[in-house]
C-alpha cells in the first residue's frame, strides 16, 4: 500500500506523507460504522443503513465525515404517518392521463379504485372498478363481473354527479346529482309495458292474468320489466313505487281489476290494489306500494264477459333504499 500526503494540523503547509489505514480497499473503508482511525482522505463507503460513499474530510477547523457524492435534496419528509413536502409551494403531480391516483386491490378484492381527472371536461371523478384510456373514451372495468361506480366533482357544471355502469359494462347511467344549492336530483326507474293490442280471451268469472307482450319503454337499463312473463320488477334494492294499470275490455261487462305484488315473481302474490268496473268495458288502478327488496307485479282482471282487448301497466321507482 502506497502512501499519501496529508494535513498533518490545521497550520497552513503542516503536512506529510502518511500511509492509510487498511479497509476493503486503497484509502477505502467498508462497513456499518467508520474506521477507528480514520486520516485525511479516507473513504469509507457505509453499508447499512444507507449505502452512501463518505470522505474523511479536514476543513481547517475540524475533521469529520462528509458525503463523497452530492445527493439530490430530500423534497418530501413523514410526518405522523403522513407524506407531506418539505418546501410548501411543491405540488404532488401524478401525470398526464391515464396516469391516475390509484389505490390498488388487496386481500379478496378483484378492483381498484381511481381518481381520475378527466381529459375532456374539468371533472375530477373517484371511480370504483374501471379505468380509463387518455382521451376518457375506452373505460374498462377491473372485474367484469361487479358493477362500476363513479363520483365526479364538476365545476363547469357546478354539480356532483353519481355514475353507475352495471357488471360486464362499460355504459355508465348517471342516477343522480346535486345541484349547488343542495338539491339532489335521482334517475327515476321507469318502464311501461302492455299487451300490443291484442285481444286476449279469458275464462268469464275468473281471475286470470293479463297478458303483456310489449315493452313500451324502460329507463332502467332493463333492470325493472319482464315482458315475457306479464309482469313489472322494481330495481334490486326496491323501494317507493307507483303504479299505474289501464285495461280496455273487447265488451261492456262488469268486471273488477286486481293489483298483486310478488317477492320472486312465482309465488307469495298478494293484493295490492282492487278496482271494479261496472257496466263499462274500461276500468284502471293507481297504487303506491313500498319494499325494501325488490317486487314484481302483475294485472288480473275478473269479467262476466268478453275478453281484453287493450291492456297497459307503468311502474315508476321514485325512491330507494
Amino acid at each position: 500500500m502506497g502512501q499519501v500526503l496529508a494535513k498533518n494540523s490545521a497550520t497552513n503547509y503542516d503536512t506529510g506523507w502518511i500511509t492509510p489505514a487498511a479497509g476493503g480497499g486503497t484509502n477505502t473503508w467498508i462497513g456499518a460504522t467508520p474506521p477507528a482511525s480514520p486520516v485525511t482522505t479516507q473513504l469509507w463507503w457505509r453499508s447499512d443503513p444507507d449505502q452512501n460513499l463518505y470522505i474523511y474530510y479536514d476543513d481547517g477547523n475540524s475533521k469529520q465525515w462528509v458525503q463523497a457524492v452530492p445527493v439530490p435534496p430530500n423534497l418530501w419528509t413523514v410526518a405522523g404517518g403522513n407524506l407531506q413536502p418539505q418546501d410548501a409551494t411543491k405540488k404532488f403531480i401524478v401525470g398526464t392521463p391515464p396516469n391516475d391516483l390509484i389505490l390498488p386491490s388487496s386481500g379478496t378484492s378483484t378492483t381498484t379504485a381511481r381518481l381520475i381527472k378527466a381529459t375532456t371536461n374539468d371533472g375530477i371523478y373517484l371511480a370504483s372498478n374501471t379505468s380509463r384510456d387518455a382521451a376518457d373514451t375506452v373505460w374498462a372495468q377491473d372485474d367484469a363481473t361487479k358493477s362500476s361506480w363513479m363520483l365526479r366533482l364538476s365545476p363547469t357544471a357546478d354539480t356532483i354527479d353519481f355514475f353507475r355502469a352495471a357488471a360486464g359494462t362499460t355504459s355508465f347511467i348517471n342516477v343522480a346529482r346535486i345541484d349547488n344549492v343542495g338539491h339532489l336530483t335521482f334517475k327515476a326507474m321507469a318502464c311501461n309495458i302492455n299487451n300490443n293490442n291484442v285481444a286476449q280471451t279469458v275464462t268469464a268469472s275468473t281471475w286470470t292474468t293479463v297478458n303483456m307482450t310489449s315493452l313500451g319503454y324502460d329507463s332502467s337499463g332493463g333492470v325493472m320489466p319482464i315482458p315475457a312473463s306479464s309482469q313489472i320488477k322494481t330495481t334490486p334494492t326496491g323501494g317507493w313505487v307507483i303504479i299505474v294499470c289501464w285495461l280496455t275490455l273487447t265488451a261492456v261487462a262488469t268486471a273488477a281489476l286486481m293489483l298483486q305484488a310478488s317477492p320472486d315473481g312465482s309465488t307469495g302474490w298478494y293484493n295490492i290494489n282492487y278496482n271494479a268496473i261496472p257496466t263499462t268495458n274500461q276500468g284502471s288502478i293507481v297504487a303506491m306500494s313500498y319494499s325494501g327488496a325488490p317486487q314484481y307485479f302483475r294485472l288480473q282482471v275478473f269479467t262476466n264477459a268478453g275478453g281484453v282487448q287493450y291492456a297497459n301497466m307503468q311502474a315508476i321507482v321514485v325512491a330507494g333504499l
